[in-house]
């Protein structure tokens, strides 16, 4: 499950994109692609509460408000409120557009089997959005999935190959966040320039999929438009990197407050080992080893925070900073402060849980369908593609 080295492509499709032109037809409602997509659970730079110090230029990052203060007017901008079009990602285009929803060539309980079948075989899938791009009609973000997602579109390609009729091969990972419905002038088009500029190689923000859905897609994909024919539960909603590590263990790497907050800003939920002394929060695994220079932190609502000592406790209880927090040794399961099952290696306790490093635990059987979510040292675990039930 070897990760995406989709910047070349992304740099092409830019480069040869330089002036795009109008999509008369992406506002229209009747225009439909059958398809598999997720609306996502989005997490966007500007919208996470960190602290100036630590962010720097990010604290002032609002990509999309700047998008529609720019070229709003011109064509639809896609966001999170969907009023004109909606934040999305499609993972395979069974039939393109356009396609009338009242087709019936194909079984879709049967197609529904199928799906659901490779969907089972893959880990929980987290995208991270780095830049913009320009296509023929407008702008996509650059996505970056923490797996190669095309295995699973030629797992599907294999398992569906006469219900899959694609004018060309899915293989980026993009979501399209503009498109043109007027023709643009030469200065929009200069604006456009100095737009992907601005935010290139930045970290825009992360989607992690809470639902699939199959059905019938616009090109804007809002609510009332898109007609859904099956969903599946995504796994799992959390997905929570140990003391902030996602490469394995690393005590070099473990609790360093520079990496935490570079994995928030990603979009992960991170686990953090902290200690209170007389002089402050510090952070430290077997003993507090370094004092914590951002007191943001403990009111991240990413950054779930593992309390070393009873001091460390009652300062979370009495403070109501609001990340979420626990404490543990060898409990077989403990409630954190927002409500969740964190279990010990080895246990899990229904759709509250939260799994804690699986991979420790090689004989270990997990329904990552029916549990809270995973904190683990890796991104994502190889071995569930075996263990899924």
């Amino acid at each position: 499950m070897n990760r995406m080295d989709l910047d070349p492509i992304y740099d092409r499709i830019d480069s040869q994109n330089q002036k795009p032109k109008a999509q008369p037809d992406a506002a229209q409602s009747d225009l439909y692609t059958r398809a598999l997509w997720t609306m996502g659970q989005w997490t966007l730079l500007s919208s996470i509460p960190l602290e100036r110090s630590m962010v720097g230029t990010f604290s002032n990052l609002d990509f999309l408000k700047d998008l529609k203060e720019g070229l709003g007017s011109k064509g639809l901008v896609f966001d999170l409120n969907g009023n004109d079009a909606r934040l999305h990602w499609t993972l395979l285009q069974f039939q393109t557009f356009p396609v009338s929803p009242s087709q019936t060539l194909y079984n879709d309980s049967e197609l529904c089997s199928k799906i659901q079948a490779v969907l089972d075989k893959y880990p929980p899938l987290h995208i991270t959005f780095k830049g913009i791009a320009r296509t023929r009609f407008g702008l996509f973000l650059r996505g970056h999935p923490n797996y190669n997602v095309n295995q699973l579109r030629d797992d599907l390609r294999a398992l569906c190959p006469t219900e899959i009729v694609e004018p060309h091969p899915q293989d980026i990972c993009h979501s399209t966040l503009f498109r043109f419905t007027q023709e643009p002038t030469e200065d929009d088009l200069a604006w456009l320039d100095a737009f992907v500029a601005k935010y290139k190689n930045v970290v825009l923000g992360s989607m992690r999929p809470g639902t699939w859905e199959f059905g019938y897609g616009t090109w804007a994909q809002r609510d009332a438009d898109r007609i859904v024919k099956a969903t599946w539960n995504a796994k799992p909603p959390l997905w929570i990197l140990h003391r902030g590590l996602q490469n394995g263990p690393d005590k070099a790497l473990e609790n360093r407050e520079e990496l935490l907050w570079d994995r928030i800003r990603e979009g992960w939920d991170i686990e953090v080992d902290c200690w209170l002394k007389e002089d402050g929060v510090w952070l430290g695994h077997d003993e507090p080893t370094t004092q914590l220079q951002n007191a943001a932190l403990l009111s991240c609502p990413k950054a779930w925070i593992h309390c070393k000592n009873l001091a460390m406790l009652q300062y979370m209880t009495e403070g109501k900073l609001g990340a979420p927090f626990f404490s543990h040794d060898v409990d077989p399961a403990i409630l954190t402060s927002n409500g969740y099952i964190w279990c010990y290696p080895g246990f899990q306790a229904g759709i509250q849980s939260i799994v804690v490093m699986p991979e420790r635990v090689p004989d270990m059987v997990i329904d990552y369908l029916n549990v809270g979510g995973v904190c683990s040292d890796f991104m994502f675990i190889h071995s569930c593609l075996t263990r899924t039930v």
